[in-house]
């Protein structure tokens, strides 16, 4: 049974947001439908774990278990980090980073988000912060564990995890820059794997990353607004 958990949940699962970012985003960004695209791909990472929970409840370490207090403390502590360094680098580059403030306004307007930026980000900083950390920390996670040891397990969540944010980033910024920002969410999807694995318990991974998408999204209303 670990083999077709492996092929058949844990691999296709790598690879659903990539897909679904490559659509709504650059295959039919700004058609009518796209908005479609973007929330099933966030439906799929909610149900495609629970379509297989019967098979992983005895094979995968709780979401919620372990030192929570450990958890959120380095949660927490992490957060403050990130959003300390992300707003000095927003500081020192605003003007430069506002020349793209137009292609935020356009993917927004193309996704029908522009007029609910705050519900927006509400939901991607609170809700999908908790989503991806359920799909990518518990589920991805522990599949590869079934089939790879844990750093290699790690390495590749993580690259997979970047995958589809490369795509994100990438229509905004140029090419060198999105390289840049893959490379720090890879070493953050690291972080948080690592946070995850040692206190077993998402707390804390689900904390440092409401963090990370808390500021982003702050920056995106101050450059689109």
């Amino acid at each position: 049974m670990k083999n077709k958990l492996f092929y058949f949940a844990i691999v296709p699962a790598l690879f659903f947001q990539l897909i679904g970012a490559s659509f709504y985003l650059v295959l039919f960004k700004n058609a009518d439908f796209s908005q479609i695209i973007y929330f099933a791909t966030k439906v799929a990472i909610v149900v495609w774990p629970l379509v297989w929970l019967y098979w992983v409840r005895s094979k995968f370490r709780p979401m919620f278990d372990g030192n929570l207090k450990k958890s959120i403390y380095f949660g927490l502590l992490s957060g403050v980090i990130i959003v300390s360094g992300v707003s000095l680098a927003y500081f020192v580059m605003s003007d430069f980073l506002l020349q793209f403030a137009r292609n935020l306004v356009s993917t927004a307007e193309g996704l029908n988000l522009l007029e609910h930026y705050i519900l927006f980000s509400f939901f991607l900083s609170v809700i999908h912060s908790f989503i991806e950390e359920y799909y990518w920390r518990w589920f991805v996670l522990n599949g590869l564990m079934l089939k790879f040891k844990k750093n290699t397990s790690v390495i590749i969540g993580s690259l997979a995890f970047a995958s589809h944010h490369f795509i994100v980033v990438s229509q905004f910024v140029p090419i060198y820059l999105a390289i840049v920002a893959t490379i720090a969410i890879f070493f953050l999807g690291m972080f948080w794997s690592e946070l995850y694995l040692r206190t077993k318990n998402i707390a804390g991974s689900w904390l440092s990353h409401f963090f990370a998408d808390a500021i982003i999204m702050m920056i995106g209303y101050f450059l689109i607004f």
